[in-house]
């Protein structure tokens, strides 16, 4: 597993923010200074790749902000977005408070978790496909 103190890091990073920090948090891609249309392509790629039908399961791990469940639930994938900090789950799910009207929000399919990516609560039968979009680096290199 990845350090103790790496992840007491990991669980406390929104904690940590101030509010400006907390609002490009919840705007993330868009927020960057630098926006770079990667962000997009990348997307489109994962898109591609998928060959899943909309409803379909798909576990975002290392959710963060959960800007990629945000867009896969968009697509009309059911999204397990999991983090390891309850702070970035709560960040997600704002986010989404803040983009989708109160109606539209039923229909927008993301439900947060909070949970360790070395041991993930899923068994492999419960999910259609699972992302790991810039996140591998969180993990120790035993379980890659």
């Amino acid at each position: 597993m990845a350090g103790e103190k790496t992840k007491l890091g990991e669980m406390l990073y929104v904690q940590r923010q101030d509010p400006d920090g907390y609002r490009w948090l919840i705007k993330k891609p868009f927020s960057l200074a630098k926006f770079s249309p990667h962000y997009f392509i990348d997307f489109g790629h994962i898109l591609s790749h998928l060959e899943l039908p909309p409803g379909s399961r798909i576990l975002d791990v290392g959710c963060g902000s959960g800007w990629h469940s945000d867009w896969l639930a968009q697509c009309g994938y059911c999204v397990f977005g999991l983090d390891i900090s309850v702070d970035m789950i709560r960040c997600a799910k704002e986010r989404l408070d803040t983009i989708y009207r109160p109606e539209w929000r039923s229909h927008i399919g993301f439900h947060g978790i909070c949970g360790d990516a070395e041991a993930m609560p899923f068994r492999s039968s419960a999910l259609d496909g699972v992302l790991f979009y810039d996140m591998l680096h969180h993990l120790s290199l035993i379980h890659i």
